[in-house]
């Protein structure tokens, strides 16, 4: 079967592009609530909700972090590794195979 080491693969791929996705996320979020700070161009409350957005998005980078141990043991677990080398190169696969 060989959707599950594609689903695996394609959970660890999200899981490391989640951390960094959030930072950028975070820190423009931070970036422009300095800017309308700076510029007077909005009230108290509107920068509070953009300040706990950012927030929000650091708290689910830190959950992606926290589950990469068991997103990384799931991608190892049961040789799924060849698959994967089998379908992405075939002839490296039945290289091996012999």
């Amino acid at each position: 079967m060989t959707c599950r080491p594609i689903g695996r693969l394609k959970n660890l791929l999200h899981n490391l592009g989640g951390y960094p996705d959030r930072t950028i996320q975070a820190a423009h979020l931070r970036a422009l609530a300095r800017q309308l700070c700076d510029e007077r161009a909005t009230g108290h409350d509107t920068l509070r909700a953009v300040d706990a957005v950012a927030d929000n998005l650091l708290a689910c980078q830190q959950q992606t972090r926290e589950e990469f141990d068991q997103v990384f043991d799931a991608f190892l677990k049961d040789g799924h590794q060849q698959t994967l080398r089998s379908l992405l190169d075939p002839d490296l696969g039945e290289g091996e195979a012999s």
